[in-house]
């Protein structure tokens, strides 16, 4: 047993002659004080006084960006709280003034930069634009000082080092920062910063532009490698350590690419014209590749009996891989998220069936839900997998104008994650919903949930701004109110609040739109709390 005694923690067990001895592991989590000034100063310090300071700076801190308010108190808890494990974890790298890190996880994990940047981001959209300047200039400061695991002729331009940071070697995480650069400048419209980033930016793309030209020789010379033109030299995804021509790999290189090029050509930068025809180039190969990937691979059955085409996650393979990594985290979907095709496309609703009726809900690639269980929950439990914030898939419903879907993707990845009593989502739910495994905060997953949550009122597409494009039916009952204040946008900050008084035939909107660049157009979608409308 363990107990304290006199101030002293004591620990007692009965020892036999079959067990006479026992061994103590004792953690220490913390620096250990060792210097009698510092006790001192330790045990000067009073409690309540202390505890006052911290929940005042907190609450002040967490003031100052957007607020989201629902007829739901847990998501608002969550929303509020989510803030406090960004900053956290979004803290300054060692030695450096002027330099953050977005670690993707409070205690094991580093900066795993594709999921870093969705952390970055959603400080963005929050209106901490100075801490995410500061989470960028990591990455800026340290370009090309590590490589990424994958048949490169150099590392020069690329981004993932982050000064011993650095976490994954993911090859994705090139083109994400690339993609972050562009979003923060999208946010802010700051023409100085970029144009102060831009050589680096443009250094970024040169690589990948370097980089597909090696592809572009290799399959001249070989028939068997002519599919790979035009694509990354093969390398590693994610957790998975192989070196192949992944999709998803040069999806989010070239959505980087086209990003960070359409910001610079936006500040009137001549090499923003160039890139974004290069990265046009790049979707044309991408596209060309991955059809012929999927020409080549057999066709899949759905639920229904009818058969679709399959879209491979690696350029090479001609069916199904063998992990939920390849084919669900990082399949074909993030062709529609990135806007790599069309979300109403035929190809996008095989890759949505697809992933419905045999990914998410499968044995090998998601939760295994069979027989009258199926029946039972295929919709409170589809739609989702392991890691379920840290999937794309809420947002290709949102692009296909399907919010009923998005709502469903939302609300069960939010329902097998979140943990009331922490205020906090659990990386897995594993080995089944509603366990917990992984590190926290993980507030990378944690940002895509809160990400979805503002799409539900604020929603830039192209030039326009969407406005209440996926609000659940209930949030406007009669007398229901919610609204998200001081959200920042591509077009400026803005506030939107929606009060129902439906009984009394009418919903009231109050908005203070962003006026710093403003939106070509501003569509209010209505949502009709009664289902028969």
């Amino acid at each position: 047993t363990l107990d304290e005694r006199g101030g002293r923690v004591a620990y007692r067990a009965a020892l036999t002659a079959a067990q006479p001895t026992r061994v103590v592991d004792v953690a220490i989590p913390y620096i250990t004080l060792t210097d009698a000034a510092e006790w001192a100063k330790l045990c000067a310090i009073d409690f309540e006084d202390a505890s006052h300071s911290v929940r005042r700076y907190w609450s002040t801190v967490l003031k100052q960006g957007a607020e989201i308010v629902t007829p739901e108190p847990m998501i608002n808890d969550f929303y509020r709280a989510h803030l406090s494990h960004l900053l956290l974890n979004t803290d300054r790298e060692v030695g450096a003034k002027n330099r953050r890190v977005a670690r993707v996880g409070t205690f094991s994990y580093g900066a795993f930069s594709n999921e870093s940047c969705m952390m970055v981001s959603d400080l963005d959209r929050r209106g901490y634009h100075q801490q995410a300047e500061e989470a960028l200039e990591t990455w800026l400061h340290h370009q090309g000082t590590v490589g990424l695991p994958g048949d490169f002729s150099t590392k020069d331009g690329q981004f993932y080092g982050a000064g011993g940071y650095e976490d994954g070697g993911y090859n994705q995480h090139h083109g994400f920062v690339l993609w972050c650069l562009g979003e923060h400048y999208w946010y802010t419209r700051d023409a100085e910063w970029l144009k102060r980033v831009a050589p680096k930016i443009v250094k970024a793309c040169d690589w990948i532009i370097n980089e597909r030209k090696r592809t572009v020789v290799a399959a001249e010379k070989s028939r068997i490698r002519a599919i790979e033109r035009g694509l990354l030299p093969a390398g590693c995804l994610e957790d998975i350590k192989d070196w192949r021509f992944w999709l998803s790999t040069n999806v989010y290189s070239w959505w980087g690419m086209q990003n960070a090029a359409a910001a610079l050509a936006d500040v009137g930068l001549p090499d923003g014209k160039c890139i974004l025809k290069a990265s046009a180039a790049y979707r044309e190969d991408i596209l060309r590749a991955f059809t012929e990937a999927m020409q080549r691979s057999p066709v899949v059955r759905l639920r229904d009996g009818s058969w679709i085409p399959h879209i491979p996650p690696e350029v090479h393979r001609r069916g199904r891989t063998f992990g939920w990594i390849t084919e669900t985290l990082e399949g074909a979907i993030h062709m529609i998220r990135t806007g790599l095709i069309e979300p109403d496309g035929r190809m996008a609703t095989w890759i949505i069936k697809d992933f419905e009726d045999n990914l998410y809900i499968s044995e090998q690639y998601g939760y295994n839900i069979t027989g009258d269980e199926f029946e039972r929950y295929w919709f409170s439990r589809g739609g989702i997998s392991m890691q379920a914030n840290l999937l794309c898939n809420p947002i290709p419903y949102l692009l296909r104008d399907e919010p009923r879907h998005f709502l469903r993707a939302y609300f069960n990845a939010f329902a097998v994650s979140y943990w009331p009593d922490t205020r906090m989502m659990t990386e897995h739910a594993l080995p089944n919903i509603g366990d917990w495994r992984g590190d926290h905060y993980k507030s990378s997953d944690e940002a895509n949930s809160t990400y979805w949550l503002r799409l539900m009122f604020v929603q830039e597409r192209g030039d326009e701004l969407w406005l209440g494009a996926a609000l659940p039916r209930y949030w406007l009952a009669d007398g229901e109110s919610c609204g998200i204040k001081d959200a920042r946008t591509y077009f400026g900050p803005m506030s939107v609040r929606w009060e129902s008084h439906v009984d009394a035939g009418r919903i009231e909107l109050s908005l203070d739109p962003p006026r710093r660049s403003p939106p070509r157009r501003i569509c209010l979608l209505y949502t009709s709390p009664s289902p028969r409308d």
